[in-house]
């Protein structure tokens, strides 16, 4: 797996029409580690990563961002989206 360090650049040209968002009633998974949580939107293959500081973006063969990594999330956090996981599946260890 590529990694680079910095912030990934996203392509905003529906922007331009003020579409921020899409509704997309995909499923995510929400996976709590010991000191970390991982956000998968896409069960993709992680071809590469841009890693800045306590968050890592990875991203597929075609550059979709398929996954979020936060790093260093303390306990309270972690409790915090166990309550709150009604969207998505929550996968702890």
């Amino acid at each position: 797996t590529a990694e680079e360090y910095g912030l990934p650049v996203f392509n905003t040209d529906a922007w331009q029409n003020k579409i921020r968002h899409l509704d997309d009633a995909g499923e995510f998974k929400v996976y709590l580690g010991k000191d970390n949580v991982i956000i998968s939107f896409l069960a993709n293959k992680i071809e590469s990563k841009i890693i800045n500081e306590n968050i890592v973006f990875g991203f597929d063969k075609h550059q979709s961002l398929c996954s979020l990594e936060i790093k260093n999330v303390g306990i309270e956090v972690k409790d915090n989206l166990k309550e709150v996981a009604n969207e998505g599946t929550i996968v702890a260890p």
